[in-house]
């Protein structure tokens, strides 16, 4: 951990919540409340909304999936593929209809969703394996969706 530079680890174009509560030093900078995450790792709804992994990733979802090692990607507005690798010791089939009923309440529509049976998901260049990705690019809207409120987010951005 750097104290200097603290942001080392976020990119241009990853989105925070601003606090409204003063900072405890009493400075007139502004904090943080939350780093909500990538624009990558967010779905796209047909009204341009974000919606965040904390808004996708719902109990009901969770219950499809033997397992952890699932991936939703989202290759278009309209387009979602579920990767996922089966719990050899109690894998089931996940509901289509259950996750169709539950995508097509968050992007507000109709959506062709395929799920896929996989040996393994692959890891992004940094080797990370990312639960959400979407295909979904020049969304300008800082407006995202989270468990029973709306917040505005903001991008995150390096001083020159």
């Amino acid at each position: 951990y750097n104290y200097a530079t603290p942001f080392i680890r976020y990119e241009i174009g990853d989105y925070a919540t601003l606090s409204k509560l003063p900072t405890a030093s009493g400075r007139a900078l502004q904090k943080l409340q939350r780093v909500t995450g990538r624009s990558r790792n967010a779905l796209v709804a047909r009204n341009g909304t974000r919606i965040w992994d904390d808004a996708v990733l719902t109990p009901r979802l969770w219950q499809q999936f033997s397992t952890h090692m699932f991936q939703i990607q989202q290759l278009e507005i309209d387009k979602l593929e579920i990767s996922f690798v089966p719990d050899s010791t109690s894998f089931h089939q996940p509901d289509k209809n259950i996750l169709m009923d539950h995508f097509v309440k968050l992007l507000d529509g109709p959506i062709d969703l395929q799920l896929n049976s996989v040996d393994q998901l692959t890891r992004s260049s940094g080797g990370k394996r990312e639960r959400i990705v979407s295909a979904i690019g020049g969304v300008t809207t800082g407006t995202t969706v989270q468990p029973d409120l709306m917040k505005s987010n903001h991008y995150l951005r390096r001083s020159p």
